[in-house]
């Protein structure tokens, strides 16, 4: 994180002014709430959190805690959560070419999981904390959306990555 905040800084002197890079086990939520208070996250406000890269090496347990963290009474707050989906929904053509990156990183890492998710489970537990599912793209719908005319992952559900955003 303090490489990230000086490489902003390098970019542009007053980004580190309303980007903050923090570094915080994801798991111990307290802590993170703890942290993102002190710098300066109102909880009393909307927030939206940006889950990119991230719930595939949380546990479920882990990673619903955090987005429950952000849970309000007075406002519906968003979550956008880049997701894998299970091996099994992928068509067996491109399911090695999602597997190794994941293996790899699983066995290098010395990981117990990689975890993995369908949108209806997603739909399902943003349900149970008062919210529901806004918007939904596979990996088709987003680079058609990046470039238009392409055929990479053309039909949909070929892709191995997908991005919800849901209310809290």
């Amino acid at each position: 994180m303090d490489a990230k905040t000086e490489m902003l800084r390098s970019i542009n002197s007053s980004i580190p002014d309303y980007i903050r890079c923090i570094t915080r086990d994801l798991s111990d939520t307290e802590s993170v709430t703890a942290s993102l208070m002190e710098h300066g996250w109102d909880p009393a406000r909307p927030s939206l959190m940006i889950l990119e890269g991230i719930s595939y090496y949380l546990t479920t347990d882990a990673l619903w805690k955090m987005i429950g963290m952000l849970q309000s009474k007075s406002h519906m707050n968003r979550t956008v959560m880049e997701y894998l989906i299970p091996y099994d929904m992928i068509p067996d053509t491109m399911r090695p070419i999602a597997r190794y990156p994941f293996d790899r990183i699983e066995n290098d890492a010395d990981l117990d999981h990689i975890t993995k998710y369908e949108i209806s489970d997603i739909a399902a537990r943003a349900q149970r904390i008062g919210g529901r599912v806004l918007h939904h793209y596979d990996m088709a719908r987003m680079q058609k959306d990046r470039l238009p005319g392409s055929k990479l992952f053309c039909p949909p559900n070929t892709g191995w990555i997908e991005i919800c955003m849901f209310s809290a």
